[in-house]
Formats: structure tokens, C-alpha cells, sequence
């Protein structure tokens, strides 16, 4: 009985057979094992694309470059500058401008004997011939030229090109037109022999309204400028002939403030009416006046009024009023 009892107890103590399948890891090590191999081989590419970006960037100071590695440009790459001599085969667009467009400057060449010498023209020097100019009556650069003097109306399209009411001006001088309304081949010319000097001086505040709303681009070879940009006999003539029709206008000014108009009024089925106030002739005064008839130098006649208080009363220009008394200050002509 004892033998058996020990016989047990040994059989208790004996350790697993040999054979026995072992117990397998835990998964949690084999998982965290995993997870960090990836991350290191994550680290080891972000490392080696910082490698490769810097090998590849250029040094830090940037060399500067040679001469003879920067390119020149071509002629045929620079636009070249029309000269004056030259007719565009389409007109040039106008600069986008306050202002407006102008033509650019050029450089023209003038031989004397067998000397030439060059010199540089700005936009309002340059010389246009009477060709070159017919070319601006299309497109988007419109010119005209008064007196001689060139302007680029661009600006003023809605008025100046192809169908518009001022068409006719562009493209050449028509300086005579600008006061006699002839707006067709026998009147649209420069020539302005004839005209009187208020004409002239009608054309002059024509020329003066295309200096202040357009832009003054040159001048035309021609009637009132020479080859080199002179003026002409003609232009001084006519210069001349301006400066009269001043002086004539200061003193019609002087007679209007002397012996202010008439107002008058007509219809066919009430007849007219003359009579003075005390700013009739757009002259504001402290007098009425009576109605005279002022004859001028030339036999041109209008009504005026006279102060009958002052010695004017007696200026030999003056004289009655067919139909009105001395002392009328209105009067009345029926319908006939």
C-alpha cells in the first residue's frame, strides 16, 4: 500500500511529456513588432526624398549671369517706327490713353547736296505728305488737318468716321469748308484766298478747339508747310488775315457795349417788334435807351440802343429808325 501511494505522488511530480505543443506568443508582440518595422521604413523614405530635393536645388547664391548668356533681341523681334516718308499700309492703333492716341515720333532724313543729317521728330514736329494723311479717313486712327496743322480725332469716331456727319474732314486739309459749308471735293481744300478776315477768324476758333479737345500731331507738307516744316507765304497770309478779323472783332465787341442790340421778335401772323431794355444786347445797364438804325464803315446796318442822355446820341453812324419816333423805345411793324 505504501509502494502505490509513492507510486502516485512520482507519477504527480513528472513534468509534460516531450511531445506536448507548446504555448504560442501573445499577439499583441507580434503586432507592435509589425507596426514599428513599418514606421522606421516610412522614416527611412521621408529621409531620403529630403536628400534627393537639396542634392537637386541649386546653391543657395544664385551666380549671376554672363553676358554672352543673355540673348539680344533679333531686328526682326523690335517693331520698327514708321518714318514720315513712309505710307502705312494700315493705319496704326491709337494708344489707350488719356488721352489719346498720338502718332509716334520718327526720324527723317534731310539731304542737302550730298550731306545728309539725321534728326528726331516729337509726335506734334513730324511732317505728313498729303498721301501719307489720306490714310487716316479708316480704321481706328482718324487725322484731319486745318490749316496745315495735323490732329489725330480718334476720340471723337462717333463724329469722324466712315458715315458719321464730320467724315469728310478726315484724311486731308479742308481748312476752307470749316466756314463756308462746302463740304465737297471744290470746297473741302486748304486755300482760304477770298475769305474774309471774320471768316479767317472763324477758322481760327476752329483751329483752337482741335488744340484744346484732340491731339495735335504734326504738320502737312503742303500749302501752308514746306519740306522742312516752314511755313508758307500762304500761312502767313492767312495768319494775317486772322489777326484782322481780332482787331475788327474788338471793336464790334467795343460797339456792342457801346450801343447794346435791339430785341426783337417776329411772326408772319403778328408781324415785328423792336424795343430796348436794360439788357437787351445781352448788355446790362442802368439805362434803357431808344431805338436807332447803326450803319458801319461796309453799309452793314443794325438796331441799337442809345443812351439819349449822353453824346452818343450824335454819332454819325446813327440815324432814325424807319417806322420808330426819336424817343421810341419800342416799336411795332404789322405783318405785311
Amino acid at each position: 500500500r505504501r509502494v502505490r501511494v509513492e507510486d502516485k505522488m512520482q507519477k504527480t511530480r513528472t513534468p509534460p511529456q516531450s511531445n506536448k505543443t507548446p504555448t504560442p506568443a501573445p499577439k499583441s508582440s507580434t503586432t507592435s513588432t509589425y507596426v514599428v518595422s513599418i514606421i522606421a521604413l516610412v522614416v527611412a523614405l521621408a529621409i531620403a526624398l529630403v536628400i534627393s530635393k537639396y542634392n537637386s536645388s541649386p546653391a543657395s547664391t544664385p551666380s549671376t549671369p554672363s553676358s554672352e548668356s543673355t540673348p539680344s533681341p533679333t531686328p526682326e523681334s523690335t517693331p520698327s517706327t514708321p518714318s514720315s516718308e513712309s505710307t502705312p499700309s494700315t493705319a496704326p492703333t491709337p494708344a489707350s490713353t488719356d488721352t489719346s492716341s498720338t502718332v509716334p515720333p520718327t526720324t527723317k532724313t534731310t539731304k542737302k547736296g550730298d550731306a545728309s543729317s539725321t534728326s528726331s521728330e516729337s509726335p506734334s514736329e513730324r511732317l505728313f505728305t498729303v498721301e501719307e494723311l489720306s490714310q487716316y479717313d479708316r480704321g481706328n486712327v482718324l487725322m484731319l488737318a486745318i490749316l496745315g496743322e495735323v490732329f489725330d480725332v480718334s476720340k471723337g469716331h462717333q463724329h469722324y468716321g466712315p458715315g458719321k456727319g464730320y467724315h469728310f474732314f478726315t484724311g486731308k486739309d479742308g481748312t476752307r469748308a470749316f466756314v463756308t459749308g462746302e463740304f465737297n471735293k471744290e470746297g473741302l481744300i486748304p486755300d482760304v484766298v477770298g475769305l474774309t478776315p471774320s471768316q479767317m477768324l472763324g477758322i481760327e476758333d476752329w483751329a483752337l478747339f482741335y488744340r484744346k479737345d484732340y491731339v495735335p500731331v504734326g504738320k502737312l507738307i503742303g500749302h501752308y508747310y514746306d519740306e522742312q516744316g516752314n511755313p508758307t507765304p500762304a500761312l502767313l497770309a492767312a495768319r494775317e488775315e486772322i489777326q484782322k478779323g481780332k482787331e475788327m472783332k474788338n471793336v464790334e465787341d467795343n460797339l456792342q457795349k457801346i450801343f447794346p442790340g435791339c430785341n426783337s421778335k417776329w411772326s408772319s401772323s403778328e408781324g415785328k417788334t423792336l424795343w430796348c431794355s436794360e439788357k437787351s444786347g445781352g448788355v446790362e445797364r442802368s439805362w434803357v435807351g431808344v431805338i436807332r438804325l447803326y450803319t458801319t464803315s461796309k453799309d452793314q446796318k443794325r438796331c441799337v440802343c442809345v443812351n439819349p442822355e449822353s453824346d452818343l446820341i450824335h454819332d454819325p453812324h446813327l440815324s432814325l429808325y424807319d417806322g420808330c419816333g426819336p424817343y421810341s423805345s419800342e416799336c411795332y411793324f404789322p405783318p405785311e
